[in-house]
């Protein structure tokens, strides 16, 4: 049942004894440098609370229970498509640890793997994969691919961190072969500002700032007007809202033990910094956004 305006204002009080709120709204999301320290400040923190095998990204569940295997989803999702066109050069944008792009090399020893995240983040260079070559620089700069050099481009989970992602998706229409496929896996906001109250700007904005989330260009109808505007020709949207819920409960309650635990919260604070316990504010707050229908996950398929 989604939760009333009541709640919100509760569950941001709770927060806000916590971490300091007005200093997390007033992050610059945009600064590919903060974003860059939020990976690599929350490296641990993604590993011990998300995934063991380093997934950074949601899972998504077929039903009402969370299970480890939720998080291959998204894989699974750009194997169908690697298989269906024979794809033999793919690449990911803002790959994080490179554990989808990782698994994919596994499953397709015959394909050749390319990865582009930040430098001084979570992207670590060096893998044991021969088919995967991983690289730093910004992916807004597609310029070390060649036009046409690509059967696949994806990214889950990172576009939201794009401060112009009109650039990222000409770069990616770019690289791609005629009929090569695009491929986003990430959350929207569900509704424009206008149509907000006061504590719900304030949540999505809390959200969004806590995970160094852009909130430009940020709504999934501006997004899809992108990719056609772009030349892109969309075959397939899926939203998975519901299907990330479980993950996201299984986050919210340990958020909601981190918030009891004041002194502790306010020490780990101290150690090791707003820009790690905000995330908690995140994992407390994400469950509310996706059941009032503030925000929404999405799978996006498109052809050049």
């Amino acid at each position: 049942m989604p939760q009333t305006n009541t709640d919100l204002s509760n569950k941001l009080h709770e927060v806000e004894k916590v971490i300091d709120i007005q200093k997390v709204l007033a992050r610059n999301a945009d600064d590919t440098s903060n974003i860059a320290k939020y990976y690599k400040k929350n490296r641990l923190a993604y590993r011990l609370f998300n995934s063991h095998e380093g997934f950074v990204h949601m899972g998504i569940s077929n039903d009402d229970s969370f299970d480890e295997a939720d998080f291959y989803k998204q894989a699974k999702l750009v194997l169908e498509q690697i298989n269906k066109i024979g794809a033999r050069n793919v690449l990911e944008l803002a790959p994080g640890k490179a554990a989808t792009l990782k698994y994919l090399a596994k499953e397709k020893s015959s394909v050749q793997f390319y990865g582009l995240d930040l430098p001084n983040g979570q992207l670590k260079t060096k893998t044991s994969n021969s088919n995967v070559k991983l690289s730093y620089g910004d992916y807004h700069d597609l310029s070390r691919y060649s036009n046409a050099s690509m059967d696949i481009v994806y990214t889950i989970e990172a576009l939201c961190h794009a401060h112009d992602k009109n650039k990222v998706i000409a770069e990616a229409f770019r690289v791609l072969i005629k009929g090569g496929r695009l491929i986003v896996i990430d959350g929207y906001f569900s509704k424009g500002s206008a149509k907000l109250n006061g504590n719900q700007k304030t949540v999505m904005k809390l959200v969004a700032n806590s995970m160094m989330v852009t909130d430009k260009q940020q709504d999934y109808k501006t997004f899809c007007g992108l990719l056609k505007s772009n030349g892109f020709k969309t075959l397939e949207s899926v939203d998975y809202s519901k299907n990330i819920l479980p993950s996201l409960y299984r986050l919210e309650h340990t958020a909601r033990r981190f918030m009891k635990r004041l002194k502790l919260a306010k020490f780990i604070t101290t150690i090791a910094g707003e820009i790690v316990t905000a995330n908690a504010a995140a994992g407390y707050l994400m469950p509310i956004c996706v059941e009032n229908g503030l925000f929404e996950y999405r799978y996006t398929l498109v052809i050049k």
